[in-house]
């Protein structure tokens, strides 16, 4: 594959969104980026494989096995680095995802009282706070600055030890133009910030 420039991409998703995989894909051979990290914990990963049989029992909530599946954004980005050969690199916190997968009831929790609002909504918000700190700081919740810091450096390291054209996949309140995001702790590097939006409304 033809060397690209070395930049830094930044794409804010929104997680388990309804044809997800195929916005994300189409965003990924525009940018053509050399190497991809994924908010996602290689802990995260093995949960998903080893838990994958409880996705065919009959009776479960489609949103919990939203939860339980692979995420689209890796499925995404491994199948574009297999296509072009490149590496995808899995760099969430462990401990972080532990702490979120390690009792199967508060998935459920989490899919009543959570996933039962649109997609559509996440995305509104999502184009409200884009560009608006204000309203950034009054959505953003639960912010966890020693994970967006652990995140930032991660990649920073890639970045400077690889030198390639790097791009970077997860949740869009990571994005956010604050100082305590990860995007506002990256901005020295100037990146390319992109927000994935539903098929036909970009």
């Amino acid at each position: 594959m033809k060397a690209l420039r070395q930049e830094l991409i930044l794409v804010g998703t929104v997680h388990r969104a309804p044809k997800g995989y195929e916005s994300l894909i189409k965003v990924l051979y525009a940018e053509r980026p050399e190497v991809i990290t994924v908010e996602v914990s290689p802990y995260g990963l093995r949960f998903r494989k080893k838990k994958r049989e409880l996705l065919e029992k009959d009776g479960l909530p489609l949103g919990l096995k939203a939860y339980l599946e692979i995420p689209y954004e890796y499925k995404a980005a491994k199948d574009y680095g297999v296509d072009q050969g490149i590496p995808v690199i899995p760099i969430d916190l462990c401990w972080y995802s532990k702490r979120f997968l390690r009792d199967l009831k508060e998935l459920f929790i989490n899919y009543v009282e959570g996933s039962v609002s649109s997609f559509l909504e996440q995305y509104r918000i999502a184009l409200l706070c884009w560009d608006d700190p204000i309203l950034a700081r009054v959505f953003l919740k639960h912010l966890d600055p020693k994970r967006e810091k652990a995140l930032a450096k991660r990649v920073f390291s890639i970045f400077v030890r690889l030198e390639k054209r790097l791009m970077h996949i997860g949740g869009w309140t990571h994005m956010l133009p604050l100082p305590e995001t990860l995007f506002g702790l990256l901005r020295p590097l100037n990146p390319k910030r992109i927000l994935l939006l539903p098929e036909g409304e970009r």
